[in-house]
């Protein structure tokens, strides 16, 4: 008779087992020895309504959003794209260079193979950029009014006001 108990008991725990691998949340039977019974394996399990877990309806009421987990992260719509952005008009990249106060502003501009260099003038009189070398030449112009030269081929260019000999400046094409 005894062997039967022990075997009886074996049995409930390993059922125990996995009754609890399958509802890691359900209370764990006493062992032998510690208050309380054991229940009879014919004897349905109900969980008691503070330990029922509150479960999201898989259709939520009209109007009410689906309830989901505090880590997930909401929807965002992605963004609409600019679809009115110009295209590159031949050259792929452009620099300003500003005349001002009788100065290249900046001094020394760095910039790629094919870059459209556009100088601006400021100031109240008429100025040039003109290459020491005599590559390029954007003749005399008046305030407000801008010249520009692109350049194709990689080296450094020294240039100067024709105007103003004093005005300075160079270009770097990589």
């Amino acid at each position: 008779m005894k062997g039967l108990v022990i075997s009886v008991l074996i049995a409930l725990l390993i059922f125990g087992c996995t009754q609890q691998a399958a509802t890691p949340n359900a209370p764990q039977a006493p062992q032998a020895g510690q208050q309380g019974a054991i229940p009879p394996a014919s004897a349905p399990q109900t969980p008691s309504a503070a330990q029922q877990q509150p479960v999201a309806p898989a259709n939520p009421p009209q109007g009410e959003e689906p309830v989901r987990p505090a880590d997930e992260t909401p929807f965002v719509e992605p963004q609409q794209l600019e679809k009115d952005v110009p295209e590159p008009q031949g050259n792929e990249f452009e620099a300003i260079v500003e005349m001002q106060d009788f100065a290249f502003s900046p001094a020394t501009l760095e910039v790629q193979k094919n870059t459209m260099v556009i100088w601006r003038n400021k100031d109240p009189m008429p100025h040039s950029a003109t290459s020491d070398s005599g590559t390029f030449d954007t003749g005399v112009f008046q305030s407000g009014e801008e010249a520009n030269v692109v350049f194709k081929t990689p080296g450094t260019y020294s240039y100067y006001c024709t105007v103003h000999p004093s005005m300075k400046g160079t270009i770097i094409v990589k």
